[in-house]
């Protein structure tokens, strides 16, 4: 059976799937949208991350640590918590701390994935306010976040996201301790250390994605200013490759200072000229 939660979440997105129908723009939105997410890059990078999230749910099953009734907050967490966590990354100006960005938004993450799936239940009454509400103030910070101009109001969300995620571990916590021969008291805690766990296990993909996107987009200055030779091309690419390996930090860093420099080579002695001269 469905909790009041589930129930209350359904008849908000029929409205809004309802809204959607009958607007005519907003329903174009929605097809240029899919028609963009479509896209086979966007494809690749999403089969990949649902592979890697299914390589540390199999991991986590064999340390017995994940189970079936987990599903649902596995599945909660990859479409609120670890999509947005990779767009995050991909927009922001600065990602190369992912890591520890992901600790610290963590507590986050806990508050998001245990609302939707429903351990502390209301209400319907109350859902019906609270999901709205809830969305809100998730998607401000999202938003927030994306601009430093907002960085005010991203304090304020980030605070009060929280705060309560600190009172839902507390919370839990507290139940298992005062009932720990109750096996739903450890199976919440369980759910609650899940969001946590799986977006520490997760942040080396983020990175890796965030490095090639980074990657793809330098090389794209060298298809800009004068003409290059599909040989001078490769050659810069794989200097920069060379130069930069794995480190994000320092990808980023010759990308913002040596990209005007990349849209004017035309020769691999330029390239070499380039890089030594940023090695000084």
């Amino acid at each position: 059976m469905f909790n009041n939660r589930e129930i209350a979440t359904a008849i908000w997105l029929t409205v809004f799937a309802i809204l959607a129908l009958v607007n005519p723009g907003i329903r174009r939105s929605i097809f240029d949208v899919v028609r963009a997410f479509l896209h086979w890059k966007i494809l690749a990078s999403v089969a990949s991350m649902v592979l890697y999230t299914a390589t540390i749910v199999l991991f986590l099953y064999i340390l017995d640590i994940w189970n079936l009734e987990l599903l649902k907050d596995t599945l909660t967490w990859l479409m609120f918590a670890a999509f947005p966590m990779v767009v995050r990354f991909l927009v922001a100006s600065n990602s190369d701390r992912i890591f520890k960005q992901i600790v610290a938004d963590n507590i986050k993450f806990v508050v998001l994935v245990e609302f939707l799936v429903g351990t502390y239940v209301m209400p319907l009454p109350v859902e019906l306010i609270l999901i709205p509400f809830a969305a809100f103030l998730v998607i401000l910070d999202v938003f927030a976040r994306l601009n430093s101009a907002h960085a005010d109001v991203a304090k304020v969300t980030g605070a009060l996201l929280s705060i309560a995620g600190l009172l839902i571990v507390g919370i839990a916590f507290y139940r298992a301790m005062v009932d720990y021969h109750n096996l739903g008291a450890i199976a919440t805690i369980r759910s609650v250390l899940l969001a946590p766990v799986m977006s520490v296990a997760f942040s080396p993909f983020v990175y890796f994605i965030v490095l090639i996107a980074t990657y793809e987009s330098t090389f794209g200055w060298l298809n800009v200013g004068p003409t290059k030779t599909s040989e001078v091309i490769r050659y810069a690419k794989f200097q920069i490759i060379r130069h930069n390996k794995m480190s994000l930090r320092r990808l980023q860093s010759s990308a913002k200072h040596l990209q005007s420099q990349f849209t004017q080579i035309q020769t691999t002695n330029d390239v070499d000229r380039l890089f030594n001269a940023s090695l000084k």
